[in-house]
């Protein structure tokens, strides 16, 4: 569990909010992190450094990809540069230094003296999670019981500001649309499987509807360094989507808009628009157009439609699915989908799956 400040918490749409949160404690993650930066490994405890002295990090053998999952009871306290970093500070972002992190032996890590290695992230958040959040009016509230899932809309790396966006649709987002600058949120994060990233000089194109557009953003700002990134938003209004589009027009890519009821570009659903696009030689054509590579999020009949066509095109993508969890961490199975590879859970195995392997609509 950590806990967020909430930076800011406003309005951008018809019961559409913003709400910007930095963690302020990571319940020992920190040290996870410090771990992460120089050498990968499940830290299991650690004891107070001293910079004169070599002190040993025992981890477990289990590997990297298991770090978010480790428990740190046993942590006390952590000194580095005459800086004592309490049990309850070990989440928060700071500047530690470090010249060298050598491993002993499997599951033991040395560190043996202190340089100007400067270390800053102690956790590492990738386009396509999301964060569990906890809406009691305090940390001790059940009430409402469960967390409710919320896709990463945008990470600032320097700052370690997370914002999500989020609609207004029942008892858990109104207590959310309440909260104001200031206040302290319990969550759970970054979870889940991520967008692929390795992408370089592809054409890749991103559509999205309502909501769905959410995590959208923060994929196309990090996709759009080294690739050509096309982008199609789509909603019921121009009010629906004006902070998306707005938002993805700061990226200078090309962008192409498609509402529902007409009030702003292609009048109609954003499939209809894109397929459009593919078929007209002045816009898109099989050699300069087609897409390397497509991602969406958005209603399910917007993808089980965008399966068809990707068959048709034979293109590879990748979707990111909602769908409502209990724990999160993929434990209480209700958040449980079809592919071709069998039942699969979305809060651990996705929210990210191929587009291809995914069963929708059954």
């Amino acid at each position: 569990m950590n806990n967020g400040k909430i930076i800011s918490n406003q309005q951008v749409g018809p019961d559409i909010y913003l709400m910007r949160l930095k963690p302020v404690e990571n319940n020992f993650m920190t040290a996870a992190g410090l771990v992460r930066q120089v050498k990968a490994g499940k830290i299991e405890q650690i004891k107070e450094g001293k910079t004169e002295k070599t002190d040993r990090v025992k981890t477990e053998p289990t590997g990297p990809e298991h770090l978010h999952a480790g428990r740190f009871e046993n942590i006390q306290s952590v000194q580095f540069l005459q800086r004592k970093f309490e049990k309850s500070q070990l989440g928060r972002t700071g500047s530690l230094k470090l010249e060298q992190f050598k491993n002993i032996n499997p599951g033991q890590y040395s560190i043996e003296k202190l340089g100007q290695t400067k270390l800053e992230k102690f956790w590492q958040v990738k386009p396509g999670q999301f964060i569990h959040l906890k809406l009691g009016n305090d940390n001790l509230s059940l009430d409402p019981l469960l967390r409710r899932p919320f896709s990463i809309h945008d990470y600032k790396e320097d700052t370690g500001i997370i914002s999500i966006v989020y609609r207004v649709v029942g008892r858990g987002t109104r207590i959310m649309s309440k909260l104001q600058a200031g206040q302290l949120i319990d969550f759970l994060g970054p979870l889940g499987s991520g967008f692929s990233l390795e992408f370089r000089n592809q054409e890749i194109h991103v559509l999205g509807g309502g909501i769905g557009l959410a995590p959208l953003y923060f994929l196309a700002s990090t996709l759009c360094r080294e690739n050509r990134v096309r982008v199609y938003l789509g909603g019921n209004g121009a009010d629906d989507i004006k902070y998306f589009y707005d938002k993805f027009a700061d990226l200078n890519i090309y962008l192409a808009t498609a509402t529902l009821d007409g009030s702003r570009g292609y009048r109609g659903n954003v499939l209809a628009l894109w397929e459009r696009e593919l078929e007209d030689p002045g816009k898109l054509n099989s050699n300069q157009g087609k897409p390397n590579f497509i991602f969406s999020c958005g209603p399910e009949p917007m993808l089980v439609r965008l399966q068809e066509l990707a068959r048709k095109l034979q293109v590879s993508g990748e979707v990111s699915l909602e769908e409502r969890m209990g724990c999160g961490i993929g434990v209480c199975l209700s958040c449980v989908c079809k592919t071709k590879a069998g039942n699969q859970r979305i809060c651990r195995e996705g929210p990210v799956f191929e587009l291809g392997e995914v069963v929708l609509g059954g």
